[in-house]
């Protein structure tokens, strides 16, 4: 009988033992690589700006969806136009780049993650990241038939203008085109007005917009022109306004709000109160802040406020000559946006060519394409730039006694999008006197080319990199997304080695990574990154006879516990 549970035993092993193979090793032998990819759109044609659904999906030759495809895919329009990247009129999801995961089985619905600004037909593409012959596509079309809309007459509005605040019961709306004698439509915040016309003889049209169709606060004004088969020929741009309608006991006479479309953080906003003669005070509530206006003249009352990012319903409180308050409540709403801003700077000299310095930062409130570093010798003439991706740069060969840097956050196309740095100074030559300007930006620890790399010690895995100079201790920080930022990332860790331990699962489904930073902190207290995050495999093992050996090794421990249960 102990004969028969034991052949039993090793007949149950041997199959466990073939099944774990077999699932090890799935990923490897079933993660396919489609032969073209079915590229579908919710809703084609589309509106300008409409953001509609996408969904990509991974096909074999035979037209079935190849389910265990966990590649990566890129996705872009396919045109000619410079304009094709500009964010501004083509938004496409994840970055244009997304990698399946197991759990997509081989399709994936982006929601909500394409729009188009411009009329037009495009073509959109996806393809396999690393083979560009493997791919699908879709004609999209934005405004209707494209055979229809080639030669769109040019609208050009005069009244409103764009960030106008209109206070009368009516709104004057002043355009022109070359459509002549041609029928119009209106329309506000995407509503069609009830009024009717056509354009002069001159393309011109002037008309007065009731205010029942206009709402309170932040509106949008587009006009079109129209054949009369009833198809459009003709579009504006979206004019944004405000309207603030006057209140019937004529004390309050407007709200202007400056800017008020695309308000940053740490942008000064000017609110400007217009009033009858008999108002003394003015109060703004701005979400829960509380702040009183200063008198500007007899009827105007107006200040300057910095509001944090987030959304904040503007009450106006007018205070009359006897004491009386008149409260006009959600006169506006104000949207502040984060802005981009770089911080945590750090300048550090090489301590083997006082010439080299490298320049590190971090940057919040949002991410920049590039970063354009002015310096110069003089702190209100900096004359050189650099341009650089990165967060960090390395200067050589500098000659001078003392260099001042700042940097500035912007797009692909060179524009500003965020605020300038503050001009932060170091002291290349100070013949000892650590007193003199800019020293203090300076930290006494060196990374120059240091790297952070992996090891395997035992069964353990390690971060490790060389002992830095002037350092105390050290931190870890880990982020399971990709990123260059310290901000971004978690701090999981401190050490005074220059190793780390980090977990790592052998037996995971897939391929895993994690990205990890090293930060030195010297003995300054300062602190310096090591280097770039470094993207780390965390699991599964990939060598063949490693695994075969952990399962084989399983086996046999499984097999003894039995022979073991058996002989007693």
């Amino acid at each position: 009988m102990y004969t028969l549970l034991i052949k039993t035993a090793f007949r149950f092993m041997q199959i466990l033992f073939v099944v774990f193979l077999l699932w090890s090793f799935a990923t490897d032998v079933f993660a396919q690589v489609p032969d073209k990819f079915l590229v579908e759109v919710s809703k084609n044609p589309a509106e300008p700006n409409e953001k509609i659904d996408l969904t990509v999906t991974a096909l074999r030759s035979d037209g079935t969806t190849e389910t265990w495809f966990t590649g990566s895919i890129l996705m872009f329009f396919d045109t000619d136009d410079s304009q094709t990247f500009d964010d501004d009129i083509f938004q496409l999801p994840s970055n244009s780049i997304y990698t399946f995961i197991a759990e997509d089985l081989g399709k994936k619905t982006f929601s909500k993650g394409l729009s188009v600004a411009r009329v037009g037909t495009y073509d959109f593409v996806v393809s396999l990241l690393n083979d560009a012959s493997v791919e699908g596509k879709i004609a999209v079309i934005v405004g209707g038939d494209p055979n229809e809309l080639d030669d769109l007459q040019a609208i050009e509005v005069f009244s409103p203008a764009s960030g106008d605040t209109i206070s009368s019961s009516v709104i004057n709306i002043l355009w022109k085109t070359d459509a002549a004698r041609a029928p119009l439509q209106i329309l506000i915040n995407g509503k069609l007005l009830e009024q009717e016309g056509e354009t002069q003889p001159d393309g011109e049209f002037n008309i007065f917009a009731n205010n029942a169709d206009i709402e309170s606060g932040s509106n949008m004004l587009q006009v079109r022109v129209t054949n009369f088969d009833g198809q459009i020929i003709g579009k504006s741009p979206e004019i944004p306004f405000l309207y603030n309608p006057p209140s019937s006991d004529g004390l309050f006479k407007g709200l202007t709000v400056s800017p008020w479309d695309t308000v940053k953080a740490n942008e000064k906003i000017t609110f400007l109160v217009e009033t009858d003669a008999s108002v003394n005070n003015v109060e703004l509530k701005i979400g829960s802040l509380i702040r009183p206006l200063t008198k500007s003249s007899q009827t105007s009352f107006t200040n300057d406020v910095l509001l944090e990012p987030g959304q904040y319903s503007t009450d106006v409180t007018l205070i009359l000559d006897d004491g009386e308050r008149k409260l006009y409540e959600d006169q506006i709403l104000i949207t502040v946006e984060d802005s981009i801003t770089i911080e945590q700077i750090k300048l550090v000299k090489d301590i083997n060519n006082e010439w080299t310095v490298q320049l590190s930062w971090d940057v919040t409130g949002g991410e920049a394409d590039n970063f354009v570093i002015a310096y110069g010798q003089q702190k209100d003439l900096l004359s050189q730039r650099e341009e650089t991706s990165t967060q960090n740069f390395l200067f050589q060969n500098l000659s001078g006694s003392e260099y001042f840097f700042q940097i500035t956050p912007v797009d692909a196309d060179g524009n500003v999008v965020g605020d300038n740095s503050d001009i932060v100074s170091i002291v290349l030559d100070d013949s000892g006197n650590h007193n003199s300007p800019g020293w203090g930006n300076s930290s006494i620890c060196s990374v120059q080319w240091i790297n952070v790399s992996t090891t395997r010690i035992g069964d353990s895995y390690y971060l490790v990199w060389p002992n830095i100079s002037g350092a105390t201790k050290y931190i870890i920080y880990r982020s399971e997304f990709s990123t260059n930022s310290i901000s971004q990332m978690r701090k999981v860790s401190e050490t005074t080695d220059t190793k780390f331990p980090y977990p790592f699962d052998p037996l995971a489904v897939e391929d895993q990574y994690t990205y990890y930073a090293v930060q030195a902190v010297c003995s300054d207290w300062q602190t310096v990154q090591v280097s770039a995050a470094k993207k780390v495999k965390v699991g599964p093992v990939t060598d063949l006879f490693f695994l075969l050996a952990i399962t084989v090794l399983c086996y046999l421990l499984y097999v003894l516990y039995w022979y073991s249960i058996v002989k007693e």
